[in-house]
């Protein structure tokens, strides 16, 4: 993985799984928004958005939907 602090993101590449809950995404990139500036304040390392390339795969207890591409906002 890769963090860029001044643009408030990481990129994390290969058979990249990220878990919430009963939630899993799964992806071959994972590039993570963290929040900055005023917003960052009271969410400190709190995640704004998720973007996913390459064999994307989200599961829940209720579905799951597969793609090349999507955004978890």
């Amino acid at each position: 993985f890769e963090i860029m602090q001044d643009k408030s993101q990481a990129v994390f590449t290969g058979n990249v799984i990220a878990k919430q809950g009963n939630m899993t995404l799964k992806s071959d990139r994972m590039t993570a928004y963290y929040r900055s500036g005023e917003a960052a304040k009271n969410n400190a390392n709190t995640i704004s958005r998720i973007d996913v390339d390459g064999n994307v795969v989200l599961v829940t207890q209720a579905e799951s939907a597969k793609g090349n591409h999507g955004t978890y906002d």
